[in-house]
This record gives structure tokens, C-alpha cells and sequence, in this order.
């Protein structure tokens, strides 16, 4: 009877050996990029970049871009050749086209900093490591609602570190976020969102 208890004993501890072991596989990471101004956010290798369009009387086509200059990106279930999820958030006081006028227009009246001061993405489905790219559904959170949206992203696994680059086409009016407008100017319903971050591994 002794004998029996002490089998099964170690066959419990083993397998609960096994269970976490296997649980703690999966690993996870996190990394935030800070920027001071607008010149450092636009030579870094890393950014989350937006491009925009405006018009107005004496121009028919302004283009415009701006850049997040503080976001964190945290990496959860990465394994060998795949990732389970991806979170990205970030203040929208910190999206900077390098126009103040055309910043605080953004930041109070589009992205009502007040009431919703963050952004948020997070990936819904697994992702590849593999160097190539492919469609990813996501959602993000915009003024305090949540939409779906698709990425197109590239994970890359090289010198023990991870390469995510991309793009996503966005529109204000799908993401119910009000057109900002500057006197006679007005931006058009495309943001078009491309990133490259690295990541080190452990």
C-alpha cells in the first residue's frame, strides 16, 4: 500500500513537471521606444510612421506624415516559429506631425485626448515567423471604440533578435474619428500606418 502511494506520488509530481514545463514554453516580451522629438522619432530604424493627405485652395495635394515618438510593444505566447499575440498602446499626445497647431487639432478635437487618452492594438490570430508577409487580423481602440482592421506584417528572426515590419491602411470615417481641418485645409479619410521595431531576445 506504502509502495503504491509512493508510485503514484511520483507519477503525479512528474507529470506536473511535464504541465509546466510545457506551460512555460511559450515565452514572452516586452520593449518601449521613446523618442524626444519629432527629428529623432523620423532617423530612427525604428518607428510607428502615419501619412496623411490634405487639400486646400492654393494646393491640391498636401502630403504629410507624423510619428509616434512613445510606444510600447509587448510580445506574448512567442515560441519557435510563432507568435500568439501582439499588443501595442501609446498616449495620442505623443503622435507628433511636427505642426503644433496641426498636433493639438489632432490630440483634442480628432482623438479627444481627455476622455481617451490612449490607442491600443492588439493582433487577434497567430503570427508566423517566417520572413514573409502575411494578413493579420487586429483590432484597435480608438477614441474609446474598438474596430477591426487587417495588418499586412512581416516577422523576421535573426542575431537573437525580432524584426516586425509592416503596414495598414486606415480611414478616419471607418474608425469614427472626426476629419481635422486648419483654416482653408482639409485632410482626406486616409492614414496610412507602417512600423519597423526590433525586438531582442532573451
Amino acid at each position: 500500500m506504502i509502495k503504491m502511494r509512493v508510485i503514484k506520488w511520483w507519477t503525479i509530481a512528474i507529470l506536473s513537471i511535464g504541465w509546466g514545463a510545457e506551460q512555460l514554453s511559450a515565452e514572452d516580451l516586452s520593449r518601449k521606444f521613446y523618442f524626444s522629438n519629432f527629428d529623432q522619432a523620423e532617423k530612427s530604424s525604428n518607428y510607428l510612421r502615419f501619412d496623411m493627405k490634405s487639400t486646400n485652395v492654393w494646393i491640391l495635394n498636401n502630403n504629410f506624415h507624423g510619428f509616434v515618438k512613445d510606444f510600447a510593444i509587448d510580445i506574448r505566447g512567442l515560441e519557435k516559429g510563432s507568435i500568439s499575440k501582439v499588443h501595442l498602446s501609446f498616449d495620442v499626445t505623443t503622435m507628433d506631425t511636427d505642426n503644433r497647431r496641426r498636433n493639438k487639432k489632432m490630440h483634442d478635437y480628432c482623438l479627444a485626448k481627455k476622455d481617451h487618452p490612449q490607442i491600443v492594438v492588439d493582433t487577434k490570430s497567430p503570427i508566423a515567423i517566417d520572413d514573409c508577409q502575411h494578413k493579420v487580423l487586429a483590432s484597435i481602440n480608438v477614441r474609446g471604440k474598438e474596430k477591426q482592421i487587417e495588418l499586412d506584417l512581416k516577422v523576421k528572426k535573426s542575431d537573437k533578435r525580432l524584426e516586425f515590419s509592416g503596414m495598414s491602411p486606415l480611414r478616419l470615417s471607418k474608425l469614427e474619428t472626426p476629419k481635422p481641418s486648419i483654416f482653408l485645409a482639409k485632410v482626406k479619410d486616409q492614414v496610412n500606418v507602417s512600423f519597423v521595431f526590433n525586438i531582442s531576445l532573451r
